[in-house]
Formats: structure tokens, C-alpha cells, sequence
């Protein structure tokens, strides 16, 4: 399953956005997805199986750092050393890897079964794709959301290159 939105009409947009400068465009454009994909995240933590909550806590968006292509992602972030560090100080239980949710792929996709070397195996756990049922489920709110804030946003820019 494709987990890409798709936008009727962005030919227009698109000529419009190449007049634009670039840090507007890129700033703007991550300002309407953020707004569009806030409610997918919730979606999202309420389709996580609840285990201990960390995966569930960790979900959140993700801002894509390509200088081309502006994007905002939703998935599971990860703590850096900084960050474990200051919720240790604090007191809060942190554990070896951190407290995001590194293992979220493999909730998502599951595990094969593994040998290991000397005795037994590690046994595998089964797929429970949680964000391809929080996508279907938003999928249609989200195109209409960003359809709409990007309709909005050419038309100001529009009037704005109009008067140039």
C-alpha cells in the first residue's frame, strides 16, 4: 500500500511555488503539513498495541531536513544522548537505549524467527501495522486538510506576485 497523499491540481501550485523564495516556501509548506498531520498523530498513538507506552509516547512528527523537498514525517522518535541524559537528572527511569521508541519497526513489520549459535532460537514476533491502520483510517482528512492550506497559501501568494 502506497502511504503517499496525493493533491488534484498541483500543476497550478506548482507554478506559483517556483516564484516563490525558497526559505518561504520551504517554512510555510512544513507549518501546513505539521497543522494537517497533528491529528494523524493521535490516530496513530491510539492504534499502537499498549505494551508499556513508550512506543505510544514516542510517535510524534519528525521534520525532513532536505533543503529541496520540505516534508514532515510521523513516526517514532528517538531520544538523543543529550536528551536521556537531562530525563535521568530529573529522576526519570531511562533505560539502556533511551526512552523512544527504537523498536517501532519492529511492532510495525514483526521479526523473523532467528538460531542462535549455541542453543535454541530467538523466536519472532508477529506484524502490527498500527500506522497502515491510522493512514487508513486519515488518509482522506489529511488530503483534504493539506488540499485546502495549500489552496489558501497560493492564493495569498498569488495576489502578492500579482501586485509585482
Amino acid at each position: 500500500m502506497s502511504n503517499y497523499v496525493h493533491i488534484e491540481g498541483i500543476e497550478k501550485v506548482q507554478r506559483v511555488l517556483k516564484k516563490l523564495p525558497d526559505k518561504l516556501k520551504k517554512r510555510e509548506l512544513q507549518k501546513m503539513f505539521r497543522v494537517a498531520l497533528k491529528p494523524f498523530v493521535s490516530t496513530a498513538q491510539g492504534q499502537v498495541p499498549k505494551d508499556t507506552g513508550t512506543l505510544k509516547e514516542s510517535l510524534g512528527l519528525i521534520t525532513g531536513k532536505s533543503a529541496e523537498f520540505p516534508s514532515v514525517h510521523v513516526g517514532p522518535r528517538v531520544k538523543s544522548r543529550r536528551s536521556i541524559a537531562a530525563l535521568r537528572k530529573k529522576g526519570l527511569k531511562v533505560g539502556r537505549y533511551g526512552s523512544g521508541g527504537w523498536y517501532g519497526h519492529f511492532v510495525e513489520y514483526g521479526t523473523p524467527k532467528r538460531r542462535r549459535l549455541r542453543k535454541g532460537n530467538t523466536g519472532k514476533a508477529n506484524p502490527n501495522p498500527y500506522m497502515d491502520r491510522a493512514i487508513k483510517k486519515d488518509r482522506p482528512g489529511i488530503e483534504r486538510g493539506v488540499t485546502n492550506d495549500l489552496i489558501d497559501f497560493v492564493e495569498k501568494h498569488a495576489k502578492r506576485l500579482a501586485k509585482l
